[in-house]
């Protein structure tokens, strides 16, 4: 366990920008913050960073993430977009733990 890294809850069969057959995406991120003292405002926003997260993932299509840099910007994308929606800036990095299109 590490102070300033925080798992959130699977984000399972949403749906995507339709590309091919795949139209579903499940993951799984780690957040890394600034600092570890940040950790409880981080827990007390995790409804609206799960709406943030979810929303741009809906945007996405599988042909952008089918592939390693699309997954890099995809992941730059929504440490930006949950930096906007929190109180202060917050996320140093996030990291998929779990990536799955279906």
């Amino acid at each position: 366990d590490f102070p300033d890294i925080v798992d959130l809850e699977l984000f399972k069969k949403i749906r995507i920008q339709e590309s091919g057959s795949l139209k579903y995406l499940s993951f799984k991120i780690a957040i890394e913050l600034i600092k570890p003292e940040m950790r409880k405002s981080l827990e007390s926003n995790n409804e609206i960073i799960r709406n943030t997260v979810e929303s741009e993932a809906k945007k996405m299509s599988w042909l952008v993430l089918r592939s390693p840099e699309g997954k890099i910007n995809f992941k730059y994308h929504l440490i930006q977009k949950i930096n906007e929606v929190l109180p202060s800036k917050m996320i140093q990095n996030i990291y998929f733990t779990g990536f799955m299109l279906e």
